[in-house]
């Protein structure tokens, strides 16, 4: 295994932690536990997906996606 494909494999295992913090759901460090620990049994990694998303579904967060190149205040200028 390459250093690549161990990393690819990484950030596959993360995906429901990195989808729970980019989607700011309220209970997002109870799954990055949950996937954490028990996302190695596959049955933890489709739990702790299934979480995020029914989550996410249930109450969508007042979601911005970011924004490095202008400020909210920035947007309020430009605006007629």
């Amino acid at each position: 295994m390459t250093i690549i494909e161990a990393i690819l494999l990484l950030v596959l295992y993360f995906v429901p932690t990195i989808l729970a913090k980019k989607l700011h759901v309220k209970d997002a460090s109870s799954i990055s536990y949950v996937n954490l620990v028990f996302g190695w049994t596959v049955l933890g990694w489709i739990l702790a997906l299934t979480w995020v998303m029914t989550q996410w579904i249930q109450q969508p967060p007042d979601y911005e996606p970011e924004n490095t190149t202008e400020k909210s205040s920035d947007k309020k200028d430009h605006q007629t």
